[in-house]
């Protein structure tokens, strides 16, 4: 399935994803983000995972999820902190390969929307969909087609 037909079988939906719009996602490396509430963002398709995003959140993603870094590229001290082997750091750096800066924005300006997620990526990687709530447009949400994880 393309990324651009995927976004536009999600979009208009009050929630994102039917169990097999999930595992379309999945099986497709694609992976779909959107806001939720006023403090979430939330990861669907090649993983499930979620950030705090009160207010808004810059942040990484990769093929497992959040990563445990800022916006800014640097590493949460209590994540830096809890590491004690070589291993362990060598796994974190293999996390980072593939990884997306990710822009979950509260109340955009010029919308009513509640959320608008970007990325930065190329374009040819990610489609918008829209999320409704009861029948308003409530999300701008993302899917990027994640490449294949390092071996």
């Amino acid at each position: 399935m393309e990324l651009k037909e995927f976004a536009q079988r999600i979009s208009g939906q009050e929630y994102p994803f039917s169990l097999q719009e999930r595992g379309l996602a999945k099986v497709n490396r694609f992976l779909v983000l959107w806001g939720e509430s006023d403090d979430l963002l939330e990861l669907d398709g090649v993983t499930r995972d979620e950030a705090g995003a009160w207010e808004g959140i810059s942040c990484y993603v990769g093929n497992e999820g959040v990563l445990p870094v800022y916006g800014s590229g640097e590493i949460s001290e209590d994540y830096y902190e809890s590491l004690t082997t070589i291993k362990q750091v060598k796994d974190l750096a293999k996390r980072f390969d593939n990884a997306v800066l990710v822009h979950a924005e509260w109340c955009p300006e010029g919308s009513n929307l509640s959320w608008r997620i970007t990325a930065d990526v190329p374009d040819e990687m990610k489609e918008k969909f829209l999320i409704l709530e009861d029948g308003e447009p409530m999300c701008e949400g993302l899917v990027i087609k994640m490449p294949a994880p390092a071996p």
